[in-house]
């Protein structure tokens, strides 16, 4: 039963990919709400402090997920969760690279007037550091034991929006391509847990964190949170940026919450 729900969630995130990649490539309206919110991300980055801190957290998030997944695989690997050990590191490189491959094969620039020069390079959906990020906390959520799994999702909710925040800061991706990032890599672990149980290994079930709006709701207020303190520090903080930030949040809780309620 709970194979068929991973099917079931893999199925939703593809469906879900594909039609978010249609709407940032082939509605204007949603194109025009893009890049007004990355122009707004893209504000902050006026701030030297924050510039800076959003170039070092992209620069070191390759190396972290490298560690983060091998100390996940060890942590399966000494539970006895053998299939998973091995599934976690190959899931993590397939994501990645299934990204560079979609980012290759959709190249295609998206012309905005609202960015002026600064236009983006063609190929930049979906972004492999988003990917990355996310599929760093859905394998942190199916290895930690079921009383953490609240910490985890919140925490690693926290830790994904800081990673694709600092990408628009840096003006580097659209939103779109990190929401797009997001759902790739939902769609590669929900695959992965299928496999899991495929392979008759036990898994815990019945986890604390079984409802999604209970994550969800935890991630929307740490976005919302983030860009209070933006503003109580004076930074430009506009509707698209709040809309944008509270629908990552989104929906990085609610993936996450979704794959701990089926492990």
């Amino acid at each position: 039963m709970l194979r068929q729900r991973s099917l079931w969630l893999a199925a939703a995130c593809a469906t879900a990919l594909g039609a978010e990649g249609a709407l940032a490539f082939a509605v204007p309206g949603a194109r025009s709400l893009d890049a007004q919110a990355l122009r707004a991300f893209e504000a902050l980055g006026q701030n030297g402090h924050i510039l800076r801190a959003s170039a070092a957290v992209i620069s070191a998030t390759p190396a972290a997920i490298a560690v983060l997944t091998a100390l996940l695989a060890l942590i399966a690997l000494r539970d006895g969760r053998r299939t998973l050990a091995v599934a976690i590191p190959l899931a993590t490189i397939g994501a990645v690279v299934s990204a560079d491959l979609l980012k290759a094969l959709i190249d295609e620039t998206r012309f905005s007037p609202v960015l002026g020069y600064g236009q983006l390079t063609a190929s930049s959906w979906p972004s492999g550091h988003s990917t990355a990020a996310m599929m760093g906390l859905l394998c942190a959520l199916l290895v930690a034991p079921k009383r953490r799994r609240r910490i985890v999702a919140v925490a690693g909710s926290a830790a994904v929006l800081l990673v694709c925040c600092s990408l628009l800061v840096q003006g580097v991706h659209y939103p779109s391509d990190v929401l797009g990032g997001m759902l790739l890599a939902g769609l590669w672990t929900s695959l992965t847990l299928a496999v899991v149980r495929r392979s008759g290994e036990p898994v815990d079930s019945h986890v604390a964190l079984r409802e999604p709006a209970t994550g969800a709701a935890a991630g929307v207020l740490v976005a919302l949170a983030g860009a209070a303190a933006l503003a109580s520090i004076g930074l430009p903080v506009g509707g698209a940026l709040l809309v944008a930030t509270a629908t990552l949040g989104l929906v990085a809780a609610a993936l996450g919450s979704g794959i701990a309620s089926l492990n």
